[in-house]
């Protein structure tokens, strides 16, 4: 699925991993939109030249997914990319929408979200990789979200290794 009804704005559906007879997985594509500008990251991923649609169509894309898959007594699993999806307004809506269909979340993020956000999504989201960008976030706000959820999310860890920051990095990697 590929909606080009806005060429404004992007949702690309990358469908699907049938890996086992329960489950398929998707990857859904939302924009390029991102509140950090890594000197390392190509600007198409960060510059926010394809916006966002309205939280409903994505909610609906999902909806549509989940009832054609459920019929077929299948899981889906969702893997949210692009930009920095937890930004998208009305994010925490659209997890919600594939947990009413007993869905896995999994969500691929540079982890900027407040605490407080990260407690009341903690609980709608599977899997979690987090890639820690030194240049734009401070190590102590990593720590803190870390803390808020390692009882509830399976998390990974990606740190970005700029060469200035490799000292810094090999210690937060040992907190």
């Amino acid at each position: 699925y590929c909606d080009t009804s806005n060429r404004k704005a992007c949702l690309l559906v990358i469908f699907l991993l049938e890996r086992r007879p329960a489950f398929c997985a998707g990857m859904l594509y939302f924009c390029n939109s991102c509140n950090f500008q890594c000197e390392y990251c190509p600007t198409q991923l960060h510059d926010g030249s394809l916006g966002w649609h309205d939280t409903q169509k994505y909610v609906d894309v999902i909806e549509k997914i989940c009832k054609h898959y459920q019929s077929q007594d299948k899981i889906v699993n969702f893997e949210f990319i692009g930009g920095e999806v937890t930004v998208l307004p009305g994010f925490i809506k659209i997890l919600e929408k594939v947990k009413e269909y007993n869905g896995h979340n999994i969500i691929f993020t540079n982890g900027s979200r407040t605490v407080n956000w990260w407690s009341k999504a903690k609980y709608l989201i599977d899997d979690l990789v987090i890639s820690y960008h030194p240049q734009s976030m401070d190590e102590d706000s990593l720590i803190e979200i870390a803390e808020e959820i390692k009882d509830t999310v399976y998390t990974s860890y990606q740190l970005a290794g700029v060469k200035e920051y490799l000292p810094r990095l090999e210690l937060l990697a040992e907190r």
